[in-house]
């Protein structure tokens, strides 16, 4: 007795499979443009609440609370840098049980690294510091024994030609895969930062202006 090909006794395994792939795309572009939506609806949020400060520390504040809370962060840090790539403010925030960096001046010097970030558009994503690679840079381990960090996104914050300061959004005891979306999230707002701190810093200007005439 002859059996009939395979394709007889299957006539739905080819189309079933076809199904199945359309199915996992329609899935990957679906939580796609959730993400994406997400990071939108975040961006827009922690913008608002940014323009609403009264001055950089208080936007400073906000940023990092908005964006700890809406990415899902373990800890976010951000600080200003004055002229000589000294760190000028500082703010953090952290999840209620994680203690806070008892002093921002412990952070190794970034300085030359968010210089280099800004110059070329840059932002450093790392999914787990804890790879060979990545600890064998000094300023890596410094970093992580100070904020207790595995993985993180790092993005500078500038206008025009000049660097402003730093944002760093923390996992603490476990890796992290960021999303292009997450990245994207955090990039948008160090720009919302650094308008406000222009703007800051341009009011100030014109109350000094008036006080002297």
């Amino acid at each position: 007795i002859r059996r009939p090909p395979r394709s007889t006794l299957f006539p739905y395994t080819r189309s079933s499979d076809l199904f199945n792939a359309l199915t996992d795309q329609n899935l990957a572009l679906h939580q796609a443009q959730t993400r994406a939506l997400s990071g939108h609806q975040i961006t827009t949020k922690i913008g608002r609440a940014i323009g609403a400060a009264s001055d950089t520390q208080q936007a400073l504040d906000v940023m990092c609370a908005a964006l700890g809370e809406g990415l899902g962060a373990d800890r976010v840090i951000s600080h200003t840098l004055g002229a000589d790539l000294v760190m000028s403010l500082g703010a953090q925030w952290h999840r209620p049980d994680l203690p806070p960096v008892r002093d921002l001046a412990e952070l190794p010097d970034m300085g030359e690294l968010a210089e280099v970030l800004w110059l070329s558009a840059e932002s450093r994503v790392r999914d787990d510091l804890m790879v060979a690679e990545t600890q064998a840079e000094e300023r890596v381990r410094d970093f992580c024994r100070v904020t207790g960090a595995r993985a993180s996104v790092i993005v500078p914050i500038g206008y025009g030609d000049r660097l402003i300061g730093m944002i760093y959004v923390l996992m603490v005891g476990e890796p992290r895969a960021w999303t292009a979306s997450e990245t994207g999230v955090v990039q948008a707002v160090a720009g919302f930062v650094a308008k406000a701190i222009m703007e800051a810093e341009h009011q100030e200007h014109q109350r000094e202006y008036v006080e002297r005439v």
